[in-house]
């Protein structure tokens, strides 16, 4: 079976009427987007439209695109892979594990700040588009060099951002889905996993001291101290778990040492006692 055949099998088999009017509404929307942006209005400078607001509509349209392309083949590699595996062993009964599909939810994880960046702010665009093309099903240099791409498709005149930011976004996106995905477990979804990367990212790259409010300033602050704090704790917590897990071998060592040593010394007590030259054994309690 094709891999387009399988997961368009598998998208009818979890589709539910809640996810239908969800997309429903989330087309709408798109389509309400799209009507308001292709209304260019006059510059009042030169007396020609106004093609900015069609220009950042366009440049979001081109990140979901992308979002959706790298997805497609990220999907397709997994098939790929479990298909390589059965038939390289078909005579072993071994569960590789059907290809599965992500959560639901992930659309909004993409939909959300796309949609709020390009209606607030698109001069953020990069920022976010860098952020939603880590899809969690791609390998990691994969996801790095998407980010990288498509945030460097997305970098216009009005981008706040600087060479040294465009290299460390794609980087600092990767570092703290690694973190959270190694140190929250299951406490997150993928979807709120996704939302918090971002929305760290853009207090970080777009809250300005000069420009910005001083209560988004202090957030900001707040914000560097609590990821300095999560620098310098991680390394820590893992040489203690470490420490910890050594030192319970060892005292696991000693206890064996001491039963087999106790389970010795019993039976030769055993063997040296009275009751075994005229035949009796000792009571066991």
């Amino acid at each position: 079976m094709p891999a387009f055949q399988y997961y368009l099998a598998l998208i009818e088999q979890n589709m539910k009427v809640n996810y239908f009017i969800q997309i429903m509404i989330i087309l709408f929307l798109f389509n309400l987007i799209v009507v308001d942006f292709m209304k260019m209005p006059m510059n009042p400078v030169d007396g020609k439209p106004d093609d900015t607001n069609y220009k950042n509509m366009v440049a979001t349209g081109f990140v979901l695109i992308s979002v959706v392309a790298a997805f497609a083949i990220a999907l397709n590699g997994t098939w790929k892979v479990y298909v390589k595996n059965l038939k390289a062993n078909p005579d072993e009964k071994v569960d590789y594990g059907l290809p599965q599909l992500p959560d639901f939810e992930l659309i909004y994880g993409t939909v959300i700040p796309l949609v709020l960046v390009l209606l607030k702010s698109p001069k953020l665009l990069p920022i976010v588009a860098a952020g939603v093309s880590q899809l969690p099903n791609m390998a990691d240099i994969v996801k790095v060099i998407v980010s990288f791409v498509v945030e460097a498709q997305t970098i216009t005149e009005e981008t706040i951002m600087g060479i040294r930011e465009i290299v460390a976004v794609p980087l600092l996106y990767f570092g703290l889905h690694y973190m959270l995905n190694k140190y929250t477990f299951d406490s997150f979804t993928q979807t709120e996993r996704n939302l918090m990367t971002i929305l760290f990212m853009t207090m970080v790259f777009a809250i300005r001291a000069s420009s910005s409010n001083i209560t988004l300033v202090i957030l900001q602050k707040l914000v560097y101290s609590f990821g300095m704090g999560a620098v310098f704790n991680v390394p820590l917590m893992e040489f203690y778990v470490k420490q910890q897990q050594n030192s319970t071998k060892y005292v696991l060592a000693a206890e064996n040492i001491l039963l087999s040593s106790w389970s010795s010394s019993s039976l030769q007590l055993m063997k040296d006692s009275p009751f075994s030259s005229i035949g009796l054994e000792p009571l066991s309690l």
